[in-house]
């Protein structure tokens, strides 16, 4: 299974190795340190205010539309529980009321992840991008997910929407700037780890430490 080596910004379920946050996200393991994962801090919240807030107005008991966004919450709640059988069966009969519900493709694809499925993975993020070409964690997971796959050109290019939606989204950066690097563009991975150090709080020591490391090397151990 896919070695989990990526440090988010915020807290959501997965463990990662380079820090004590957590994350929901795939992630990955490059040959050089620590890029860092996505987090859907967003979308875990959005699925609690969909539990709390009831049905939509255009969402009346009994449509599809509501049965498939019921079924989708019973299958988050499965994830929870690291119950991710249960959760592809939910997620599925979710897509089964309602095809087009670009984030039970997303959640979906993450259970894939999780059972070592890396294809189908791929396949649900692509199903959701399909669906909304704006909705950023999926973008960062298929760059997550080619990145494990040592498909560089395609990792950047995901990693490209992601900033061309969200150009401070600093995981996105430094991921980018690994994939530069790993593809011998030396200045634009110097570009880019910059960036990510004026995105970054002071605080954040360590992944600021991992980032200062790459510039000294990339300049040649001047910095």
């Amino acid at each position: 299974m896919r070695t989990l080596r990526y440090l988010p910004l915020l807290s959501v379920l997965l463990v990662a190795c380079a820090g004590p946050q957590t994350t929901e996200q795939p992630v990955y393991q490059p040959q050089t340190p620590t890029p860092m994962a996505n987090t859907s801090v967003e979308d875990e919240a959005q699925d609690t205010r969909d539990a709390e807030r009831g049905p939509r107005l255009d969402e009346h008991p009994g449509t599809r539309r509501q049965l498939a966004r019921e079924i989708y919450l019973s299958g988050v709640a499965s994830m929870k529980r690291n119950d991710y059988d249960a959760a592809v069966r939910e997620f599925k009969r979710a897509l089964g009321f309602d095809p087009e519900f670009h984030r039970a493709h997303f959640k979906l694809g993450l259970c894939y992840f999780y059972q070592g499925h890396y294809n189908y993975e791929v396949t649900q993020y692509k199903k959701c991008l399909a669906i909304d070409p704006t909705f950023v964690p999926a973008w960062q997971n298929l760059g997550n997910a080619y990145l494990t796959q040592d498909a560089l050109e395609q990792a950047r290019e995901a990693y490209r929407h992601v900033l061309d939606l969200e150009p401070t989204h600093a995981q996105a950066v430094y991921n980018k700037a690994l994939v530069e690097y790993d593809l011998s563009n030396t200045e634009e991975a110097k570009r880019l780890f910059r960036r990510f150090l004026e995105l970054t709080p002071q605080h954040d020591r360590e992944m600021r430490k991992v980032a200062e490391q790459y510039l000294r090397e990339l300049d040649g151990g001047s910095e």
